[in-house]
């Protein structure tokens, strides 16, 4: 889902991709962008970037939680034990 919400605001917005690490982030940030480059490019006002939790977490006027979908059904369970 965060890469769907990426593709689609870069064309107006800079965007961070967060993680606990920094290297995961930017990887992440990079192939992201390489495709809004192949699809969007003459259009794109904004960039991806990306780099750990705790840098960008000041840059951003939202943020935007977006985990794995196979985690969501986990994390939901342990709630109802609750």
């Amino acid at each position: 889902m965060g890469e769907g919400f990426a593709l689609r605001w870069v064309a107006n917005h800079e965007i961070y991709i967060g993680s606990r690490e920094a290297s995961k982030a930017k990887t992440a940030a990079d192939a992201y962008m390489s495709t809004a480059n192949s699809v969007i490019a003459s259009e794109m006002k904004g960039r991806i970037d990306g780099s750990d939790n705790a840098s960008l977490a000041g840059l951003a006027d939202v943020l935007i939680l977006s985990i794995p979908y196979d985690s969501i059904q986990h994390t939901c369970s342990s709630m109802k034990d609750h």
